[in-house]
């Protein structure tokens, strides 16, 4: 078996820096991973042409692309399982949301379906299209309102709130109403409150007043 002179690590970061010398366009990534990959050396050389994205891989593809569009030459590294499949978490997790907005709503949609023929009163049709207004109003005014939020815990609250719906109208058709209007003015409220408190910021102050009234 043939043996060579250098590792291929150490060769890489060679072949880079004396590339550099001749383009100086040339950009290395890395996910927090510059031990492994040998390129300290050329951290070393050149510290201001790495960046360290961290444990990013999604993030540090997207900036790679960005680079290369404005005549830069990225180079990332990674392990080969992250580089293959993190970099798609993203589009992946998108994916899951959508699904998981659409079971919510067939799982609601048929529990007032059994409801409804159970009893034979159309009054819960009218209360079930309330709560499917509501449902959906909240999940696309917090994806508008907070674009970084998690969908993830807006998306199971409004599931819970759905079987929680579904539950009390079961008992109780009054208190169910009551309950509705309730949630609707407290999902407002909580929508409202911290986007006013980020645009106004003398309000971040005011602690004291929301924990007296209970906000």
């Amino acid at each position: 078996m043939k043996q060579y002179a250098t590792d291929m690590r150490t060769a890489l970061a060679d072949t880079l820096i004396r590339l550099e010398q001749d383009h100086d366009r040339i950009l290395w990534l890395d996910s927090d991973l510059m031990a492994s990959s040998g390129m300290n050396k050329f951290k070393e050389a050149y510290p201001d042409r790495v960046i360290n994205c961290g444990i990013q891989e999604a993030n540090m593809f997207g900036v790679a692309a960005g680079l290369s569009e404005e005549g830069f030459i990225p180079f990332v590294h990674s392990f080969s399982a992250f580089a293959s499949r993190r970099i798609t978490d993203q589009i992946f997790m998108s994916g899951i949301y959508a699904r998981q907005n659409l079971l919510m709503f067939l799982v609601h949609f048929s529990c007032f379906l059994v409801i409804c023929f159970e009893t034979g009163n159309i009054e819960y049709l009218f209360f079930y299209a309330l709560q499917q207004i509501l449902l959906f109003a909240t999940v696309m005014l917090f994806r508008m309102i907070y674009p970084k939020g998690n969908r993830l815990i807006i998306n199971n609250m409004c599931l819970l709130l759905s079987i929680g719906f579904v539950i009390l109208t079961r008992l109780s058709f009054e208190k169910a109403i009551k309950q509705f209007f309730i949630v609707t003015v407290s999902i407002v409220a909580g929508m409202l409150i911290p986007y006013f408190i980020h645009k106004l910021k003398f309000l971040k102050s005011l602690t004291w007043i929301y924990a007296a009234v209970g906000i």
